[in-house]
């Protein structure tokens, strides 16, 4: 039996005791308040980290149960060694080594090859019931120093009966534009009430993400919310649903870093990539186009359109 064999068991369980006592750790998962839904549990001794969720908010179900369930456990990392963390020693997913090469792991990840995502510093699989990403060093073999076996949480689902959405062709035109035109509101029906849009005015942000998966950014000029920015969302990020609706340039919240730069072929003004996520933003006549992507994923995140002239280069 593997740890993933174990994925979405109680942390209070019997069985998970059991997995404590075999790494011999006291560590208990738990939430630091009512608004966090993951906890881990490192053992550094024996290079491998627990990791665990909140039962609603890793189902799905709606936001105001959120916090309230109990902890199930759902990732687990291997390490390679850093620092004051051991190598873990014992069995590794699908025959992995820690002396393998990139190559070597893509041979033995063989038979999930057409589920593979990748960027220039991990490897993602989609297996049966979790998602598998190996991290590589930066030698030129390439060797794996952290694997990440990952259950995927549900998060929110698109919302029955949704109403068909502007395009993005549609809301770019309307750069420096009021959000409080009879226009929008037709095009965005209930989700431009008065409330919300007196709300924008002191927040600058028309936040949709549980709803429909985008966020509206606004300037407030004399009482009138003018439109400077996009958000569209993945599902899960920043707790969003997935926006359904057209992406800019063909993009798909499913493409992997390479992905994205080969759909994308101009250079980006800017490009930063960090451990676990980067971004990238290129200028059309349009718009300012920010990515963010993930590395644990390699999957396409966030997507962020600013009206011309309005991006700051700052690390997002």
């Amino acid at each position: 039996m593997t740890p993933m064999d174990l994925f979405g068991l109680r942390a209070d369980s019997e069985q998970m005791q059991a997995i404590f006592a075999h790494f011999n750790t006291i560590r208990r998962p738990e939430l630091a308040d009512r608004y966090t839904y993951h906890d881990w549990v490192l053992v550094r001794r024996a290079g491998v980290e627990l990791g665990f969720c909140e039962e609603y908010y890793h189902k799905g179900d709606q936001p105001v149960l959120w916090g309230k369930g109990a902890l199930l456990f759902t990732q687990v990392y291997f390490y390679a060694g850093f620092d004051d963390v051991a190598q873990y020693g014992g069995t590794l997913p699908f025959g992995m080594r820690w002396l393998d090469t990139r190559e070597n792991v893509r041979i033995r990840m063989g038979e999930l090859a057409n589920t593979l995502h990748t960027s220039d510093i991990s490897d993602v699989w989609d297996a049966p019931g979790y998602r598998i990403t190996v991290h590589y060093t930066n030698g030129p073999l390439q060797q794996p120093n952290k694997i990440v076996c990952m259950q995927q949480s549900l998060k929110l689902g698109i919302p029955k009966n949704q109403r068909p959405t502007p395009s993005v062709s549609w809301m770019v035109k309307h750069w420096g534009d009021s959000v409080d035109k009879p226009l929008w509101r037709q095009a965005w029906g209930q989700y431009l009430n008065d409330d919300v849009l007196a709300s924008s005015l002191d927040d600058g942000i028309i936040d949709l993400s549980h709803e429909l998966g985008i966020n509206l950014h606004v300037q407030n000029h004399g009482g009138e919310p003018l439109l400077r920015a996009i958000s569209f969302f993945g599902n899960g990020h920043d707790n969003a649903t997935q926006w359904i609706g057209d992406l800019p340039l063909g993009l798909n919240f499913d493409y992997s870093p390479h992905q994205l730069f080969k759909t994308i072929s101009d250079a980006p003004v800017k490009r930063h990539d960090g451990e676990l996520t980067g971004y990238a933003v290129w200028h059309t006549s349009e718009y300012t186009l920010h990515v963010l992507y993930s590395f644990v994923y390699n999957r396409i995140l966030r997507i962020k359109l600013l009206a011309p002239g309005t991006w700051k280069s700052t690390t997002d």
